[in-house]
Order: structure tokens, then C-alpha cells, then sequence
């Protein structure tokens, strides 16, 4: 999971080194690496590990559709105890949908 993630966060700050979307992307930086360091801590509870392991999985496989379902489900039951990186993993997918776009 963590690989997948550091992996299209680097795309992401890559493509968009400038512009209007640089201080989202630095943003987003900050809030998914709390998140790695949780996943490579073993500090998530099996149910929310288990389902951000599907979204980093739906993020490979380009289901920018499912990547945005599971993160619904995170924000409506894990909000309270993990929105900091969950917003974090809604601008990761939209960033790297945006980046695709970007490199086409």
C-alpha cells in the first residue's frame, strides 16, 4: 500500500511542480505521508487497512470511479478518527486522474 501510494504522490508533485495545483499537491503531500507512516507503523485498524489497501488498488488499476466509492465509505466511517489523511487520499485520487490528463 505504501509503495502504491508514495508512487503516485511523487507522479503527482512530478507533474505538478508549478501552477495552481502546487500547494495542493504539498498539501496532500503532508496528509498521505502521516498515512504511510501509519500503514509502515502497523497503526490502522484491520477494517480501514483493508480498505484503503482496495482504493490504492482501484488507483493502480485506473477505477478512479471505485478509488472515489471507497474513499466515501472511509469519510462516512472513519472521518472522526482519520479526516486528516482521508481528505489526503480524496485530492490523491483527483490528482493523479488530473495528472493522466495532464501527460495524454
Amino acid at each position: 500500500m505504501s509503495s502504491i501510494l508514495k508512487e503516485y504522490l511523487n507522479m503527482c508533485m512530478i507533474t505538478f511542480e508549478s501552477g495552481p495545483n502546487k500547494r495542493v499537491v504539498d498539501d496532500t503531500a503532508n496528509r498521505i505521508n502521516i498515512l504511510i507512516t501509519k500503514i509502515e507503523n502497523k497503526e490502522l485498524p484491520a477494517n480501514v487497512s483493508k480498505s484503503v489497501d482496495q482504493l490504492c488498488q482501484a488507483l493502480s488499476d485506473s477505477k478512479y470511479k471505485k478509488a472515489i466509492e471507497i474513499h466515501t465509505l472511509l469519510m462516512r466511517t472513519e472521518y472522526n478518527n482519520h479526516g486528516y489523511w482521508i481528505l489526503g487520499l480524496k485530492r490523491l485520487i483527483d490528482l493523479t486522474e488530473s495528472a493522466y490528463k495532464h501527460i495524454d
